[in-house]
């Protein structure tokens, strides 16, 4: 595994350097694996949506996959260093610099991921729809980064593992529905303020589309 060090950037390049690393060389089966299955899906969302199956319900199952699933595979952030977190504090860095350099892996490959689905949207729809695919692309960086600030944040309050060393047990499954449920809230309120945002904006502004999505 030979990635270019890219540059430093206050210290960002060097800590996302080293996620990705640590991405490639563990879950590089994962990973092709799981961007196969986001084209795939992308044709197939088409099809279900021909076939009667409401919006709300497809939306419902690839936000399903996003919160529950994603965050579970791609932890190259501060949940798969919670040996090292000394290390990371003793780093001559920024706070800031090394938060976005922790996050910036996960943040890239889910975008990745969605960039995937709404790819292989496009090539099975019609050309009317490709505004909206756009406009969905525009803002799957931003939510994406919103995810896992909050789901780093709720971790960096209150650190665990990912996944259990030893057996299974009650307290870990409790622990993850209720940081689970605290994540879907925070999304929801951060989400909400944003939709607020650009329904403002789209209304005074003459209804432009693109100008919504980057705001």
């Amino acid at each position: 595994c030979n990635i270019p060090q890219p540059p430093r950037f206050w210290g960002i390049g060097p800590l996302a350097w080293r996620q990705l690393t640590t991405a490639v060389r563990t879950c590089r089966r994962s990973l092709v694996l799981l961007n196969m299955i986001a084209v795939v899906f992308g044709f197939v969302l088409p099809i279900a949506v021909r076939q009667g199956m409401s919006t709300w319900t497809i939306g419902g199952v690839v936000m399903s996959i996003s919160v529950m699933i994603l965050p579970r595979v791609l932890s190259f952030d501060f949940r798969g260093d919670v040996d090292h977190m000394g290390w990371l504090k003793s780093l001559p860095f920024h706070p800031l610099s090394i938060f976005i350099g922790q996050i910036a892996v996960p943040v890239l490959l889910a975008t990745t991921f969605h960039w995937l689905i709404l790819t292989g949207v496009a090539f099975s729809t019609a050309s009317s729809h490709w505004p909206t695919l756009i406009t969905l692309a525009i803002i799957t960086l931003p939510v994406n980064f919103l995810h896992y600030v909050v789901e780093n944040l709720i971790f960096v309050f209150n650190p665990s593992r990912v996944m259990p060393l030893g057996r299974v047990d009650f307290e870990f499954f409790g622990r993850m529905l209720i940081e689970t449920m605290l994540k879907i809230f925070v999304l929801i309120l951060g989400l909400v303020g944003g939709y607020i945002m650009v329904h403002v904006v789209y209304v005074s502004c003459g209804q432009i589309l693109p100008l919504a999505a980057v705001t």
